[in-house]
């Protein structure tokens, strides 16, 4: 199996920070650190605790509905009402 190591990151989870180990290698070369990872879609922050970024997930969101609801204001109100259910819903 080959790696890329150009996309290939290591980030540190728990008590002790990043400068305390030893450089990461894979088959010779350097592994970089990175203080955030995206992994699926999903941005892993490193640090004290793990975390979770979901801001992204949360803009392309509100860009795809606000793009739905433009073209939707000629529609009946149970069809408005069912896009705002899905917004209140999905975000809340």
């Amino acid at each position: 199996m080959e790696f890329n190591n150009s996309k290939c990151y290591c980030i540190v989870f728990g008590k002790c920070p990043k400068s305390c180990i030893d450089p990461m290698r894979l088959e010779m070369d350097s592994v970089s650190w990175a203080g955030s990872v995206k992994y699926l879609g999903v941005h892993v922050n490193g640090g004290k605790n793990l975390s979770f970024d979901i801001h992204t997930f949360r803009r392309s969101f509100y860009a795809a509905f606000n793009n739905i609801h433009s073209h939707a204001k000629d529609l009946e109100e149970p069809v408005q009402l069912a896009l705002y259910l899905k917004v209140t819903v999905c975000l809340y």
